[in-house]
């Protein structure tokens, strides 16, 4: 087992999918970057077309806060025996 390495890089190793030398560590970050950078990208615009719908909905449609359940003191009010 090579010592020195990330764990993901090993286990990347381990199933051939990397090659443990300085170019092969470089075009897996590298990659690695790429594919994070992307997702940053696809949750940012998400959350953008999220939030301007929520600012277009009117307020007559946006749903009612539901109440709260009873309190076990309103329970036992009611006559239930134990909550």
């Amino acid at each position: 087992m090579p010592e020195g390495y990330e764990p993901e890089e090993i286990d990347r190793w381990m199933r051939g999918e990397l090659v443990l030398t300085d170019e092969g560590l470089f075009n897996y970050w590298q990659q690695e970057w790429v594919i994070c950078t992307d997702r940053i990208h696809h949750l940012e615009t998400t959350l953008a077309g999220m939030t301007a719908r929520a600012r277009t909905i009117p307020r007559s449609r946006a749903p009612t806060p539901r109440p709260s359940p009873p309190t076990r003191n309103v329970w036992r009010q009611r006559g239930h025996a134990r909550v």
